[in-house]
């Protein structure tokens, strides 16, 4: 068997080289001991109940079993691991954050070094890879080859995203670089997805800190419904979600506005220029889905039936709605050719979490 990606199929071998995982070898890191720092977050906010609870419950578990929080869109899950990397650092663990996208990565290095101003946050994707090492790594799931057999614990942020989600060689080469276990977040985990990884102890979360129900998408099969809306909403920030490249690109001429898609070379600079302005629509492809937040913003998603789109990826983007911990406005709407069992399911996942979220307020 591969030690690097447990491959154990004869075709992979090759003079006892394993072909499978070759393309991801690098250079290991030398073990090396991690400096105990006592550690304290800056946090701006003050975490809630539910939150210190959940929070404690990660810290309880994830040094004996793998842990899941399923957490509904919003529910602050970076904030909960806040006070896991306090205890790994404190204690000179090697604790790393691995998620599928790299605006993601940059986003969440940049705010982990707000929370934690004393200590070296590295951020690492496919073109920064020149330091790989800090007091936290957080990296995407592509660069997790770099990390074998590395991390005490290891936090996988939004498994169920593309491009890790059924890319089995990246889920092996993340078991790889375990010591210890991974903690799993996500509003919409998979099961099935990590059965190799054994018994995952799940938390659920089912509250939003404001203890705002999620938004309910309106569904509506009229185009022009769908357009009404987009000039209704005018004077507000909109996020406009298309299924391809294509029309994203053909919606931004049509409406004149900014475009965001995995070809976008200065997608950083366009989203907080987004955030900075007050008004105007940011059509994008599923690339923004997860991982960002837009305040007081509205959702359209054009074709929501398309075979793009799944159930987990519907669930993301109306997280986009009213999230933080005072939203004043905003709602979603999808647009759908026919009528679609993926956009069923999407809805009646969310008004299951609302209805849970309720009735553990009473």
């Amino acid at each position: 068997m591969c030690p690097f990606c447990f491959a154990s199929e004869p075709y992979y071998f090759h003079h006892g080289i394993c072909r499978r995982c070759l393309p991801y070898r690098g250079a290991s890191l030398e073990e090396k001991d991690q400096l105990c720092v006592l550690t304290q977050a800056d946090l701006s906010i003050e975490l809630t109940q539910a939150q210190i609870e959940s929070a404690h419950q990660i810290i309880d578990h994830c040094f004996s079993t793998h842990v899941c929080v399923e957490a509904v869109c919003g529910a602050g899950k970076t904030e909960m691991c806040v006070p896991l990397i306090e205890h790994c650092l404190s204690r000179g663990l090697k604790i790393g954050w691995a998620t599928p996208r790299k605006q993601i990565v940059i986003e969440l290095s940049e705010r982990l070094q707000t929370y934690f101003k004393d200590s070296k946050i590295v951020a690492v994707y496919g073109s920064n890879t020149e330091i790989v090492e800090g007091d936290l790594v957080v990296c995407t799931t592509h660069q997790i080859f770099r990390y074998h057999h590395y991390f005490d614990v290891l936090i996988l942020d939004e498994p169920d995203a593309f491009p890790f989600k059924g890319n089995q060689l990246l889920q092996d080469l993340l078991r790889a670089s375990l010591k210890g276990y991974c903690v799993f977040l996500s509003a919409t985990f998979d099961n099935h997805q990590f059965i190799n990884f054994g018994p995952i102890h799940k938390i659920y979360v089912n509250q939003r800190p404001s203890m705002e129900p999620l938004s309910v998408p309106i569904v509506t099969m009229s185009l022009w419904r769908m357009i009404l809306e987009l000039w209704f909403l005018r004077s507000e920030k909109v996020l406009l979600f298309v299924p391809t490249i294509q029309t994203a690109t053909l919606f931004s001429k049509i409406l004149q506005c900014r475009c965001i898609t995995s070809k976008n070379e200065h997608a950083a600079q366009e989203i907080e220029q987004f955030r900075r302005e007050q008004s105007g629509i940011l059509v994008t492809t599923t690339v923004l889905e997860r991982g960002v937040t837009f305040k007081d913003c509205f959702v359209v998603v054009y074709d929501a039936g398309h075979v793009v789109f799944d159930e987990a990826s519907l669930t993301q983007i109306s997280g986009r709605v009213r999230r933080g911990m005072n939203p004043k406005k905003g709602h979603c709407m999808f647009y759908v050719k026919e009528r679609s069992k993926v956009v069923d399911a999407c809805i009646n996942r969310i008004q299951k979490a609302n209805g849970a979220g309720y009735a553990s307020q009473g």
